[in-house]
């Protein structure tokens, strides 16, 4: 009776473990992924306005004075850099430190880059279709100034 109470608990166990594995998302984080901004928006906060001030070629718009880029975004090891593909004398670096697991497939990490502050999160956009795109959002902010960068893995 005792081998078969053990053997039970045993699978248990194993049955357990296995759906927690399945659980885990490894391939949500911010590093080992090569980042292209898909639109930034800059938001004054006193007054409630925005703008679009720079988009991807795919990114549609109105307003075709918008500034298309090709902006991308490395992050390893604690520091992120960001730099224009057409222009490497055109970059930015900062940190960014993890600060909370949302769930299996939103991670949420500090963002430090220049002197912006605020918070970037990791997590997986799914389409009407199927499809499964990682998406990073950074909301920064200096003084009443807000800047939203939406970034897709490349």
């Amino acid at each position: 009776m005792k081998k078969i109470l053990i053997f039970i608990a045993a699978t248990i166990i194993l049955i357990l473990s296995s759906v927690l594995c399945a659980c885990t998302n490894t391939d949500v984080n911010i590093e080992n992924t090569n980042w292209k901004l898909q639109v930034a928006i800059r938001a004054n906060i006193e007054n409630q306005e925005s703008e679009v001030i720079a988009r991807n070629e795919f990114w549609i718009v109105e307003d075709t004075n918008i500034p298309v880029v090709d902006i991308i975004l490395v992050a390893k090891d604690g520091i992120i850099t960001i730099m224009d593909s057409t222009d490497t004398n055109k970059s930015f670096s900062g940190t960014y430190k993890k600060v909370d697991v949302i769930d299996v497939e939103t991670i949420v990490y500090q963002v430090t880059i220049s002197e912006l502050s605020g918070n970037a999160n990791v997590s997986t956009t799914k389409y009407n279709d199927g499809s499964k795109t990682k998406t990073l959002i950074f909301t920064l902010l200096k003084n009443d100034i807000q800047y939203t960068l939406n970034f897709i893995s490349n």
